[in-house]
Order: C-alpha cells, then sequence, then structure tokens
C-alpha cells in the first residue's frame, strides 16, 4: 500500500511540472507580447525579468547606465542568449581592455571577459564576433592567434562580415611587412572597397601612410589603381617638406593603421602645445614592425636595431624620427624618439622635450653618463651638474658658476646662489636658500641622486626653480622659464639627427666605413 501512495504521489509530482513548464512555455510569449506592447504590468514586467524573458531584460538593460553593475547583470543574462548581446559584451569589455592596459590586473579581468563572451557569441553563431575577436588578438600582438580566428570567418555571410574580414586581413599582413599580400588583397576586392566607406577609407588611409612604398617595388596594376581612386583627401596626404620655421622637424612611424590613426589623433592633440612652435610633425608613416628588429618589453625601454633606418633615410626629410610600438618603454636615444600606444599626450610631449635638449630632473638610473663627473660645459637648459662645495671669494665664484648655468640670464643680482658652509669663513655651498625659493636661481635637481660616483665626489645635478616640473612628473605644465630658455637658444642643444644613430649602430657592428658616410649624413644637420 505504502508502494503504491509512493508512486501515485510521484505520478502526480511529474504531472504538475509538465504542467507548470507547459504553462511557462505558453506565458513566456503571451508576456513578451505585453512587454514589447507596453502593457505589462509591475508584477508581470518582475515576474518576466526572473525568468530571464528576452524582451524583459532588453529593457531592463536600458533603464541603467552603461558599464555599472546592473547594466553588466543584465547584458550578461541576456548574452546566453543572444549573439548580439554577447557580441556587444565582449566588445564592450574588449574597449575596457583597451583603455586600461598599463594596469595589469584590470586589464587582464577586462581581456579575459572580452574573449569569453566572444567565444558565446561565436557559440551562438554570430560571424562578426570572430571577426572582432582576430582584431582583438592582433591588438594584443598575438598575430598566429589572429589569423587562426580569421581563418574560420564565412565571408559570404554578408557584406559587413566580408568587408570586416578583409580590414583585418589587410592589417595583419601589415603588421608582418606582407606588402604583396596586401597589393593582392587589394586587387581581388577593389570593388568591394571602392562601394563602401570603409573600404574607401582604407584606400585612403594605405595612400596617406604611404604603406606600399616602403619597402617594395609597387606592382603598376596598384599605382594605376590608386592614381585612378584618388581623391583629394589622398592628394593632400603626400609627404610635404617640413616648416623650415620649426626648431626641428620629427617623422613619426607605426607598424599597424591603427597605431598610425593613433598617431594622426595625437599629433592633432600635440599642436595646441606649447612645443608645437619648435617641433613640426608631418603626417606619420608605415615601418614593416619585422624590418626594425625591436625588444619590446613593458618593463624596460624599447630599442631597436637603428641601423635598419638607412634603408628608409632617403626618404626621410627630417632631422629626427619616433616609432610607436605596440609596448615598450618610452625613451629618447639620441635621434630617435621611441614609445608606445599607451602613452599619454604628456609623456609624448615629455619625450619631445629631450629632442629639444632638456635632461629628466627625476633619479636617473645609477650608471647614466650625464651623473658620472661634473660637466665640462653646458650640455642642456635645464640642468647642470656642478661640484656642491666651493672655497674663496664668494663674487668670484659666483661669477665662475654662473658661466656654467644656461638660465644665467634668468637670475637677479640680487637673488643668492651660494650660502655659507661655516659662518664667517671662505667654505661655501651651492645651492639658493629656502627663502628665495620662488626665485630663478640654483636649486637641487634628484638627476644624480642614484648616482655613486656623484656621492662619493660630492657633485650633484642642479636645476633653475625650486618647483616640480614636466622633466620630473608628466603631467606637470612645462615652464614658462623653460619655454623662455628654449626661445632665446633653440638649436643650442638639439639631439644629433638620426642619421648618428645609424652611424653608431653600423659602428658598434663592425662596419666602420658606412658608419662613417652615415656620419657624414648626421653633420649636414
Amino acid at each position: 500500500m505504502a508502494k503504491q501512495k509512493a508512486v501515485f504521489f510521484c505520478l502526480i509530482t511529474m504531472s504538475l511540472m509538465m504542467l507548470i513548464s507547459s504553462s511557462s512555455f505558453f506565458l513566456s510569449p503571451y508576456l513578451t507580447k505585453k512587454i514589447m506592447q507596453g502593457e505589462a504590468n509591475h508584477k508581470q514586467f518582475n515576474f518576466a525579468l526572473q525568468r530571464n524573458n528576452t524582451a524583459a531584460l532588453a529593457l531592463e538593460i536600458n533603464k541603467h547606465r552603461e558599464g555599472s553593475s546592473q547594466w553588466l547583470f543584465f547584458k550578461m543574462a541576456l548574452a546566453h542568449q543572444q549573439a548580439q548581446t554577447a557580441y556587444e559584451l565582449a566588445t564592450w569589455y574588449g574597449n575596457q581592455y583597451l583603455n586600461v592596459i598599463a594596469e595589469q590586473r584590470l586589464s587582464s579581468k577586462y581581456l579575459q571577459e572580452a574573449k569569453k563572451w566572444y567565444q558565446q557569441a561565436i557559440r551562438l553563431g554570430s560571424e562578426i564576433a570572430k571577426v572582432s575577436f582576430a582584431r582583438l588578438y592582433q591588438q594584443q600582438g598575438r598575430l598566429n592567434l589572429a589569423r587562426s580566428q580569421l581563418s574560420q570567418v564565412n565571408s559570404s555571410a554578408g557584406l559587413d562580415i566580408e568587408l570586416g574580414s578583409l580590414l583585418v586581413s589587410i592589417d595583419l599582413a601589415l603588421e608582418t611587412g606582407n606588402i604583396k599580400l596586401v597589393e593582392s588583397l587589394i586587387v581581388q576586392k577593389i570593388p568591394l572597397l571602392l562601394l563602401t566607406p570603409e573600404g574607401r577609407k582604407l584606400l585612403a588611409d594605405i595612400q596617406r601612410y604611404k604603406t606600399l612604398n616602403v619597402g617594395s617595388h609597387v606592382s603598376e596594376k596598384v599605382a594605376n589603381l590608386f592614381t585612378s581612386v584618388a581623391t583629394p583627401t589622398m592628394a593632400r596626404s603626400l609627404l610635404q617638406p617640413p616648416n623650415t620655421s620649426c626648431t626641428t622637424s620629427l617623422q613619426l612611424f607605426a607598424s599597424s593603421l591603427a597605431n598610425l590613426k593613433h598617431l594622426d589623433a595625437l599629433i592633432e592633440q600635440f599642436i595646441s602645445t606649447p612645443l608645437a612652435s619648435f617641433v613640426c610633425l608631418p603626417p606619420p608613416r608605415y615601418v614593416a614592425r619585422q624590418s626594425l628588429s625591436c625588444h619590446n618589453n613593458k618593463k624596460s625601454a624599447l630599442l631597436c636595431d637603428e641601423s635598419t633606418w638607412r634603408e628608409l633615410a632617403a626618404t626621410i626629410t627630417t632631422r629626427h624620427i619616433g616609432y610607436m610600438s605596440n609596448e615598450g618603454g618610452a625613451n629618447v636615444h639620441f635621434g630617435i624618439l621611441y614609445f608606445d600606444r599607451h602613452d599619454s599626450l604628456d609623456i609624448f610631449t615629455h619625450e619631445l622635450s629631450h629632442l629639444l635638449g632638456f635632461i629628466d630632473e627625476y633619479p636617473l638610473s645609477i650608471n647614466h653618463s650625464t651623473c658620472q663627473q661634473t660637466q665640462t660645459s653646458t650640455f642642456s637648459h635645464n640642468i647642470s651638474v656642478l661640484a656642491r662645495n666651493y672655497q674663496g671669494r664668494q663674487a668670484d665664484i659666483r661669477r665662475q658658476i654662473l658661466q656654467e648655468l644656461p638660465w644665467s640670464n634668468a637670475i637677479k643680482p640680487s637673488t643668492p646662489i651660494l650660502h655659507q658652509r661655516d659662518h664667517n669663513s671662505d667654505n661655501w655651498l651651492l645651492g639658493t636658500p629656502k627663502s628665495h625659493q620662488h626665485e630663478v636661481g640654483v636649486f637641487a635637481a634628484q638627476s644624480c641622486k642614484k648616482s655613486k660616483v656623484a656621492k662619493a665626489n660630492n657633485f650633484s645635478a642642479f636645476k633653475a626653480t625650486a618647483q616640480s616640473t614636466h622633466l620630473e612628473y608628466s603631467v606637470e605644465q612645462l615652464s614658462l622659464l623653460y619655454l623662455q630658455q628654449l626661445n632665446l637658444a633653440p638649436e643650442k642643444f638639439l639631439m644629433p639627427s638620426f642619421h648618428y644613430n645609424i652611424a653608431l649602430a653600423l659602428y658598434q657592428q663592425g662596419e666602420e666605413e658606412q658608419a662613417l658616410y652615415w656620419l657624414e649624413q648626421a653633420k649636414l644637420w
């Protein structure tokens, strides 16, 4: 009897579950219709939301600020059901990753979420997600994974998919320096490129950044193609001679269309900075990343085999050159500026100031050449490396020191630059006292703080102002005093032309005859 009751109870339970499931099945379309028509009441809407009804989730997402915890919660719930929402969520996380890439913990989290939701969108049948996933891998520098992801795209799925796949394919070919593949893809897909705004923009970019003029002999067919589709924008984009009114000129290079566009935006921002009148920046240009043999490392200064620039030197009409990589520490090495795509305008202008003859005011490396001995002559606009202690008549010592300071013209006769080491003696310490810290004087700089040689021999780096400057913290504004000093002698401390870098690299590689040739080229500047 007990066994029969148990069987009966199970049958009743199963029937109820089927009834609930059946009623839910019919309830969802009903609720969806009510919600879409705006006729659902508060209880009905909340019930639908609890059951992850797609219409209710879509409405709820729109109620919350993009990126908020509520927006993400409901977006994720809908992304489990809709390919487009999963794709949108992945794209949002991908953008966050690019914005915070310098913050390793956050960027890693965003990157993992982006990959997770791209994979979900692909599982739900999204072809555009495959294209965007390939682009994300490319932005990471994982080019093989990008190609692998791109090979899975069904290009016949639609015009947008075909075009998106083509754009990523061309950018991947550019990053690896495969110019012949770029030419081939353009020739094969020219109708698609000409018929779409994105395609025409790509052709204009390729012309603007001279991507097909570098390291290859462009086929006659491609050359004629660009001549036939040339636009006023393309014509204006041709490299112009540098403006001779500038103190120096800087040709910037990058190895992908995304980075070249980033350089364009950076140049646009730079125009409004105080240094813009000193540095002319022509349109950025393409260079194949593989041709430079660079050592990219987030934790160390970016450097390349600088002898390779001789292949392009004849096409460069500027004194200095710069290369923006995907990653690597920003620095200036003689006539070449290095930085990466995550560096801000502040960092860019900080590095530019080195080309113009300014020295860092934060602690330099322990063996930096600047801090191995006291200076034999002035060498920068903002720093002098001098002994700390002096003995003799104050007036004579002051006169001697002023000759060692590039900013001596800005120091008032009433501003002290020495103070007594011992009362009533001829022993003096170099430095303007705190009572005059708001004036131009001689103040200790941090530049040689790490130098053991400087410490052992009692010398130090000194600067003109007691305040923090752009040369110590890049977020600070370049001081008016430094701009005035630059105006007085704009060419005095300029870094040598990039030809000097080529000469040095060749000399270090044992090619002395070639090194001498490039040294002569540097002298022409």
